[in-house]
C-alpha cells in the first residue's frame, strides 16, 4: 500500500517497516478514516482491538485534535511572533507619519510663500503628496528587501503559508504608505489654508 509520509514540520525521514511479530512496540496506534461520524465507530474499533490484545488498553482520538496537538508548541511560537510583528506595524506606522507630519508642518511658510506668489492649494497639496510620497516608497523598498533576507527564520514556523506570502506584503505595505499618506495630507491640508499673507509676514 501507499506509506507516504509528510511530517508538517520537517521533511519525513527514512523509515523500514516490518512485521509486528517480529519488532513489538508498547504502543500501537491505528488510522481510521471512515465518511460517517468517527465517535459512532469507537465501539467497533474497541472490540477489534481486544479481538488483537485483550489486555490492551484503548483511546480514542480525533486526526484534528491530534494535528493540532503536535503543532501547539510552534502555534503558540508563531501567535508570538505574529503579535510582536503587529506592535512594530503600528509602531512603524505611527513613527511614519510623526516624521511625516513634523516634516510638512516645517514647510507651513514654503506652502504658504507658493500660494502668496499664485499656486492652487491642489498643486502645493500634490507637490508636498508626491515628495513624500517618494520616501515612503524607497523606506518600504528597504524594508521588503530586509523581509525577504529574513524568511529563513521563520520557513520553520509557518504551515499552510509560505514565508514569501505575497497578500502579507502587499497588505503590510499598503499599511505603510496609507499611513504616509495620512501623515502627508492632514497636515498639509491645514498649512494650505493659511492666510499667505501670514505666512509672508512670518518670513
Amino acid at each position: 500500500g501507499d506509506v507516504a509520509d509528510e511530517r508538517l514540520d520537517a521533511d519525513p525521514g527514512p523509515a523500514i517497516y516490518v512485521p509486528h511479530s517480529q519488532q513489538t512496540w508498547p504502543t500501537v496506534a491505528f488510522a481510521v478514516r471512515t465518511a460517517v461520524d468517527p465517535s459512532s465507530l469507537i465501539p467497533q474499533v474497541r472490540e477489534l482491538v481486544a479481538e488483537m490484545a485483550e489486555e490492551a488498553t484503548f483511546s480514542y482520538m480525533p486526526l484534528d485534535d491530534t494535528l493540532d496537538r503536535s503543532v501547539v508548541e510552534r502555534r503558540f511560537l508563531t501567535t508570538v511572533i505574529g503579535l510582536f510583528a503587529f506592535l512594530a506595524l503600528v509602531l512603524a506606522s505611527v513613527g511614519i507619519y510623526g516624521v511625516l507630519a513634523y516634516s510638512v508642518a516645517q514647510r507651513t511658510h514654503e506652502m504658504g510663500l507658493r500660494m502668496a506668489l499664485g499656486a492652487q492649494a491642489s498643486t502645493v497639496l500634490s507637490l508636498v503628496l508626491k515628495e513624500s510620497m517618494i520616501l515612503v516608497v524607497i523606506g518600504v523598498g528597504i524594508g521588503l528587501l530586509g523581509a525577504l533576507a529574513g524568511t529563513r527564520l521563520l520557513t520553520s514556523q509557518l504551515f499552510g503559508v509560505t514565508a514569501t506570502d505575497p497578500l502579507t506584503y502587499v497588505g503590510v505595505s499598503l499599511i505603510l504608505i496609507a499611513a504616509g499618506i495620512m501623515a502627508t495630507l492632514v497636515p498639509s491640508r491645514r498649512a494650505v489654508r493659511v492666510d499667505p499673507m501670514v505666512a509672508l509676514r512670518a518670513e
